[in-house]
Order: C-alpha cells, then sequence, then structure tokens
C-alpha cells in the first residue's frame, strides 16, 4: 500500500497488478473507527466487570476475551477446549450448565444461568451470571456461541 500526504490529508491508494490504482481511504478510515469501537467496547465491558467469551462451533475452540483469561488464571492458549472450559465450572453446577450450553449450541436456544466458577487470579470461587447467544448463518444453523459473564457474588451473599 503506498500513502500519499497531501496538506496534512492522509489518501490512500493500492496499486495492483497490472498498474491499476485504487482509492482505499475510506476503507482505511473505517478500519481505524473500527478499531476505535473495539476499544470503547472493551473498555465498557471492563467498566461493567462484563467479561467476554466465545465459542466456534466448526473448530470447538473457545475463545476468552484478556479480562476473562486473567481471571482465569491462563493464558490466550488456555481453556481453548470446551471440556477445559467446564472444569472451571463448579462440579454442582456444570451438569445443568451443560445442558444449557448443548442446547444453545445444537438448537439455538439463548441462557442465562448463575453459576460458580473458580477465578485463580482471585483464589476463589465466585459466583458468576453467564449469559450465551446463538450466532446462526443463512440456513439457521448455529456457527458460533458468545457470552458473557458477570460476578455476582455480592448479589448472592445477600440472597443466600
Amino acid at each position: 500500500m503506498f500513502h500519499l500526504y497531501l496538506f496534512m490529508l492522509s489518501i490512500s491508494f493500492d496499486i495492483c497488478q497490472g498498474g491499476q490504482v485504487h482509492d482505499v481511504t475510506q476503507l482505511c478510515l473505517e478500519q481505524k473507527s473500527l478499531r476505535k469501537d473495539a476499544l470503547k467496547i472493551q473498555f465498557g465491558l471492563e467498566d461493567f466487570r462484563l467479561h467476554y467469551w466465545s465459542y466456534d462451533v466448526q473448530s470447538q475452540q473457545v475463545s476468552w476475551g484478556t479480562d476473562l483469561l486473567r481471571l482465569l488464571g491462563g493464558s490466550e492458549d488456555s481453556f481453548r477446549n470446551i471440556d477445559d472450559a467446564f472444569a472451571l465450572v463448579h462440579e454442582e453446577d456444570a451438569p445443568v450448565v451443560r445442558e444449557l450450553f448443548a442446547r444453545c449450541v445444537e438448537q439455538g436456544i439463548p441462557y442465562s444461568v448463575d453459576m460458580r466458577m473458580w477465578f485463580a487470579a482471585l483464589q476463589k470461587t465466585v459466583w458468576v451470571n453467564s449469559r450465551a447467544h446463538a450466532h446462526l448463518d443463512h440456513l439457521g444453523r448455529v456457527q458460533k456461541v458468545t457470552g458473557l459473564i458477570t460476578n455476582v457474588t455480592e448479589r448472592k451473599v445477600h440472597i443466600l
């Protein structure tokens, strides 16, 4: 990509094979805007103590937000397998959570559940609410499940 600067304006050109020049300035501006939006969302999630995760149905891999990984005591490669992720859920809560997750993956049914989860960084089990939503392809098949985890320990302590 070739960048041409004129009068403090940034205009970007992409020179393709065959010598054609295409103005990709708008694309670059949109990408910059998307990066800013992603940062705002990340900081917003952290402000409200919401922790993001996603599950890719085809690869069967789990991805975690960096703040959640830190609380779980893992690295980017940690807990990628769904069974590793379920190992973090309290043994009494795991069967219900597994069933809800399976229905979400297989039938696209969203869920919200309170459960106990081990947070290694805090060295304790924490009550969380996990909400999940299925993303479908054009044929109605579940491609991805995304979710948010929120620490609800204070609320649960007052109820219990």
